[in-house]
């Protein structure tokens, strides 16, 4: 029986039942080293194989018998050359680039056959095993989106580097284009948040293995807070103006400007029924200067009340839509909508319907939007009222 050997990256054999009770007796063959024989289907460890390792000691004169017949053979297999005797030709083994004799079937080094014909395959011990490489890493080094959701890039770095800044650049653009492209802000919110409660974890994670202030630690976990609450706070309200885009243009202030309510409430009667009074065209011209005092001015969060101008007998209000872009749909909605509610303002305000109104002027109210294009303009008469 051919036994083979495989110890690290060596490979020896083959060897007979006796030669390998032989090498284990010296030493050579450890419980660990690998073995092979025809019949097994892989290499396998020594220790494995029962009636292998550990057999019973051979008596003295066989070991000696056996050494000597081992050191015949390996005589008998590189006998010297004769002076006279014609040297054989050589050629290279192809597996081990060793030089063997060109009539060789097997090569004497690797014990490999040099033709199909000499050895079956089925003969031939298969491949040793290979130990794996020794890495100096070991493990995976883990990457940087773990270490920053694990908290392991330190507190300082997690909140003023990733957290705080990312956070305000997202809102900031979300503002911008809420007004131009509500379903844009509506994207970048929805990433935004989820940015935010991504980074909050890692900021409370962090804020676990600070080694500093707990101070610190703990006012980093209240800002986490409050910033989900803004967050859900803006996902809300930009959800119901997207739903509800009509709101913003039905909710432009109708209300008439106090300075010239008060302006008209404070002339008095006998100037205005008298040859004295001043004429309407300069009436609504002081009118106008009283209102431009306080003006421009937020009549809410979406309009601005520019200016009052007054062009002969009519009193011209001029307001800008500030998130609001010019188009048809909101031409009509400001006619159709607003314009009821500005006239019924007018003609229940009694300084406004006496004092404008019935004695002949006419208000105009122009709207334009943030680019400053018209977008509607109507006009309030006593015939309204």
């Amino acid at each position: 029986m051919s036994w083979y050997v495989a110890s690290g990256d060596q490979q020896r054999g083959p060897f007979t039942d006796d030669e390998l009770r032989l090498e284990i007796q010296r030493g050579t063959i450890t419980p660990d080293d690998l073995l092979w024989k025809p019949g097994l289907a892989d290499w396998t460890a020594a220790s494995a194989l029962p009636g292998i390792y550990a057999p019973p000691r051979l008596p003295q004169q066989v070991l000696e018998q056996l050494s000597e017949r081992d050191a015949d053979t390996r005589q008998s297999e590189s006998p010297p050359l004769v002076a006279n005797q014609p040297q054989r030709k050589q050629i290279k083994c192809p597996w081990c680039s060793q030089l063997v004799a060109s009539d060789a079937k097997i090569c004497r080094h690797c014990r490999r056959p040099l033709s199909s014909e000499a050895v079956s395959l089925a003969q031939l011990p298969p491949p040793a095993p290979q130990a794996p490489l020794a890495s100096s890493h070991s493990r995976t080094e883990p990457s940087f989106i773990a270490r920053l959701w694990a908290g392991d890039l330190g507190l300082a770095r997690t909140y003023w580097v990733y957290g705080w800044p990312p956070c305000l650049l997202f809102a900031k653009l979300t503002e911008f284009s809420a007004a131009r492209h509500p379903l844009t802000a509506i994207a970048l919110l929805i990433v935004g948040a989820s940015y935010t409660i991504a980074i909050g974890i890692a900021i409370f994670r962090a804020a676990d293995k600070y080694r500093g202030s707990r101070s610190w630690a703990s006012l980093a976990r209240v800002a986490v807070v409050f910033s989900y609450i803004g967050a859900i706070a803006s996902l809300s309200s930009l959800l119901l103006a997207f739903i509800k885009p009509a709101d913003s243009a039905t909710a432009v202030t109708t209300s008439i400007p106090a300075a010239s309510v008060s302006s008209s409430s404070r002339m008095p009667a006998a100037n205005v029924a008298s040859d004295s009074a001043p004429t309407l065209p300069a009436f609504l011209v002081t009118v106008a200067t009283e209102a431009n005092k306080t003006l421009p001015n937020m009549i809410d969060a979406d309009t601005r009340l520019t200016d009052v101008a007054a062009v002969d007998t009519t009193l011209v209000y001029n307001y800008r839509l500030v998130k609001l872009t010019a188009s048809d749909k909101l031409s009509n909605e400001i006619v159709s909508v607003l314009r009821p509610k500005v006239v019924k303002s007018a003609c229940t305000t009694e300084a406004v319907r006496q004092g404008l109104l019935e004695r002949g002027a006419t208000l105009r109210y122009s709207y334009s939007d943030k680019h400053s294009k018209p977008v509607a303009a109507f006009v309030v008469t006593k015939a309204d009222c």
